[in-house]
């Protein structure tokens, strides 16, 4: 090794097996990391696990953090892989950072993004996990980007008690000893972190799911070869040989579960693995689902873990991600204009879904829906789809707008069944005047985290994945999406081509154009 400090001859022997990358970052710097990779299956995908180090590994050698302790070459170790295949990235940290100074992060979340999109990794299954400074870092990723992980693994560590929240869906085991004299356990620092016991509260206090696992004083000096005045601070090495939380880590999986909160009282919003969303309003007779999305499991039992009343679904429009799990509802509101559509679009995009017509309650638009106490205005927008509808629930003052006019990304047209340009102008134009009585409504999106700008980052961006000067008030939106539509027939604005990310069998090049805060893809043969 680069190293003079000696290892275990099984932590050199596996580190071999770690492959070494480099990356560059604005103003000529460039950071170190390595990775393992599984023995692969084709058409398998698998786990990752990002291991952070502590302070003491940080350097340029490449080498140092992967060997020094059980942390990164552990999950590579072969009766490891054999139970469990999984990636494995280590990067380095510099001497002169930490994993949460800025300059790192902005180049890490781009590498990590890119590693796995050019990697056979199950993005359901997604861990980070990391020692003393590594674990800082591991409670400030989650924090930051709480929808990237399905489960995160800190020791040692400390946080941010109050960003902490933004992570209260994702599973948390942590590890400590209450004799730590690097990183006390109840610590409070000068930079406003605390240590795991306070973290732990923190995050409970908010709903949160989260273990800890507390070393007495004196355990890990008993058992570890650490001299005395630092023994505490090495919960790494019985947290890392902990055969239960291995087999935790690698149970966890985004597609199994749901995330939901309280939007307001009577108000629900939940979230798949997909960033598919749909939502709940509870009236005093009878609540109302809008929309499905369409994780791997049914939605009911968490339906009925909040409410005991009957349940109707209203479906904002006929795509999968919406309305997989019709078939758990007894009575089902779609427009009548996806009427025609509805079987191809089924069978194309949800070919397992049973809706009997018994079910089906079709809507021209304008309908009112009456929870008893809470009345649900039905509202036409179509352009995405023939049908697409917006819910106005007045009693609580949110429109639930499916992907009418975008949720995040854009609008997408090039799709089967899609309105042509000038079409969807008008009918922008229409609801635009309507949209003036809600203004100070709360917008609720079909993919509602993309409106924070990507399904990566936590920070806020109304409705639209442009930059900060562009988010304008909702409304405005619809009037920009309009004015976008006027300046493609005009030819004002051309839009790039792109290579479709759906229905890339639609015969011709996809497009994609910007104007303000709206977003549209597109097909040359809609703009008419």
């Amino acid at each position: 090794m680069a190293n003079e400090r000696t290892f275990e001859p099984i932590a050199v022997e596996t580190a071999k097996s770690f492959a070494y990358g480099e990356w560059s970052v604005e103003g000529g710097a460039s950071f170190k990391y390595r990775w393992f990779t599984p023995a692969r299956e084709e058409g398998k995908y698998y786990p990752l696990v990002i291991f952070l180090h502590g302070i003491g590994e940080r350097g340029i050698d490449n080498e140092l953090h992967v060997a020094a302790n059980i942390g990164a070459y552990g999950y590579a170790l072969p009766e490891n892989q054999a139970k469990y295949p999984c990636y494995v990235l280590a990067p380095q940290c510099p001497e002169e950072y930490k994993y949460i100074d800025s300059k790192f992060e902005k180049s890490f979340i781009p590498l990590l993004k890119e590693f796995i999109e050019n990697n056979a990794i199950d993005r359901n299954r997604i861990y980070i996990t990391g020692l003393s400074m590594g674990g800082i870092g591991t409670w400030h990723y989650i924090s930051k980007y709480p929808k990237l992980f399905a489960a995160a693994f800190p020791i040692c560590g400390a946080g941010n008690p109050y960003t902490v929240s933004a992570a209260k869906h994702l599973p948390v085991w942590t590890c400590h000893a209450a004799d730590d004299p690097i990183v006390p356990i109840d610590g409070i620092f000068n930079d406003g972190m605390v240590g795991t016991r306070r973290m732990v509260e923190a995050l409970r206090n908010c709903g949160g799911d989260v273990r800890m696992t507390e070393y007495p004083a004196g355990y890990i000096a008993e058992r570890y070869p650490f001299p005395p005045h630092v023994a505490g601070h090495a919960a790494w090495e019985p947290a890392y040989r902990d055969e239960e939380i291995r087999d935790w880590l690698f149970a966890q999986d985004r597609s199994k579960r749901d995330d939901f909160e309280l939007v307001k009282p009577g108000v629900w919003f939940f979230n798949d693995y997909s960033d598919a969303s749909y939502y709940m309003i509870e009236g005093r007779d009878k609540a109302l689902v809008i929309d499905t999305g369409m994780g791997d499991h049914p939605i009911m039992p968490l339906i009925r873990s909040i409410t005991d009343k009957p349940v109707e679904l209203a479906v904002t429009h006929i795509h999968g991600d919406h309305m997989l799990h019709a078939d758990e509802f007894d009575k089902v509101y779609i427009c009548k204009a996806e009427s025609k559509a509805l079987p191809t679009t089924m069978k194309a995009m949800m070919p397992g879904l049973k809706l009997e017509e018994e079910k089906i309650c079709w809507l021209e638009g304008n309908e009112v829906l009456d929870l008893g106490g809470t009345e649900v205005e039905v509202i036409t927008l179509p352009g995405h789809t023939p049908g697409s509808l917006i819910f106005a629930d007045h009693t609580h003052k949110c429109l639930f707008i499916g992907d009418a006019i975008g949720s995040g990304i854009i609008v997408l047209m090039s799709i089967p069944h899609a309105l042509n340009i000038s079409e969807y102008k008008s009918e922008l134009e229409i609801f635009a005047e309507k949209a003036k009585a809600f203004e100070d409504y709360i917008w609720l999106g079909g993919h509602r985290y993309q409106e924070r700008g990507s399904s990566y980052a936590n920070y806020f961006a109304p409705i639209s994945e442009q930059p900060m000067e562009y988010n304008p008030p909702h409304r405005q939106l619809v009037l920009d999406m309009a004015e976008l539509c006027e300046k493609l027939l005009a030819g004002e604005i051309d839009g790039e081509e792109i290579v479709p990310f759906i229905h890339k069998d639609m015969g011709e090049p996809t497009y994609r154009a910007f104007y303000k805060s709206a977003g549209i893809v597109y097909l040359k043969s809609q703009v008419k």
